[in-house]
């Protein structure tokens, strides 16, 4: 899984510290594990970081059907969506939930036998 994410500037360059923006911390309809995801997600370098669900599950010591079920709602409030095929998917992450109908806007689909 590769992960991408709304690229958002915090204070100056270099600072290292983790944010969490209040769209997530105050989202009730977040369980804990989807909350611990996106805190991961939100801090992460998606150059440096790409896990699969098995090293997120052991990483938040939870079973894989845990962390997929909380991908699948995570999706569902819009704050991720997913493109690529199931050996190579990426993950887009979006620190402010975003409607699927603009998602499916901005979204081309290839088609994997036209790919060059």
């Amino acid at each position: 899984m590769i992960i991408t994410k709304d690229k958002v500037k915090y204070g100056k360059q270099g600072e290292k510290f983790d944010l969490i923006p209040s769209a997530i911390t105050n989202d009730k309809r977040l369980a804990f594990i989807e909350f611990k995801l996106m805190v991961i997600f939100c801090n992460s370098s998606e150059k440096k970081y790409t896990p699969s669900i098995n090293s997120l599950a052991k990483q938040l010591d939870v079973d894989a059907k845990t962390i997929d079920k909380a991908l699948k709602n995570l999706k569902a409030f819009g704050y991720i969506h997913t493109s690529g095929s199931s050996r190579c998917t990426t993950l887009h992450v979006h620190q402010i939930p975003i409607e699927q109908a603009l998602i499916d806007k901005y979204t081309k689909v290839i088609d994997p036998k036209k790919r060059g």
